[in-house]
Parts: C-alpha cells; sequence; structure tokens
C-alpha cells in the first residue's frame, strides 16, 4: 500500500513539513514496533502517550506498518491506534 500526496496542503496535513525524517530510525531502535504492532493485532487497540514531535514520528513509522493512528490533543498527549474494522454505532 502506498499513497501519493498531490499538494502542499496534503502534506501539512500528515506534519510532512514538521520533522527530520532522519529521526525515524532513531525512533524505531527506542521502541520494539513488532512487538506494538502485535499488540494491536492481538487487542484491537493501543494508546500511548507521547510528546507532539515523538508523537509525529511514531504515527509515522505505524502508518508505514499499515495502521492509522489518532491523537487526542493538539499538542501531545496519547497515539491513539484506529481500528478501521469496526463500524460506528448510529
Amino acid at each position: 500500500m502506498f499513497f501519493e500526496f498531490k499538494s502542499k496542503k496534503a502534506l501539512e496535513n500528515i506534519s510532512f513539513f514538521e520533522y527530520d525524517p532522519n529521526l525515524l530510525s532513531k525512533e524505531k531502535e527506542k521502541y520494539n514496533f513488532d512487538k506494538i504492532i502485535t499488540i494491536i493485532k492481538r487487542d484491537k487497540k493501543f494508546s500511548i502517550k507521547l510528546s507532539d514531535s515523538e508523537m509525529k514520528l511514531f504515527a509515522h513509522i505505524l502508518f508505514d506498518k499499515g495502521y492509522m493512528t489518532g491523537e487526542n490533543d493538539c499538542f501531545g498527549g496519547t497515539l491513539d491506534y484506529v481500528d478501521q474494522t469496526k463500524k460506528e454505532m448510529q
């Protein structure tokens, strides 16, 4: 799966210009993402409290592995896995 962004606004929406992609490798070393994905697959949920800058890196890595996330605060807070297999209750 891959995404193609065609506008600057789309790139801004994913914080493309707000962090150094070279920091991704450091973030990958800091956390065991294989274990995190195992938790997501098993529990269908996952959340972690992070700073705003680290949250963007963490979300990027999970996104690259096929997992969407959302945050509950605009300036740091909790990053939550978004289970897209669940239908919203009406």
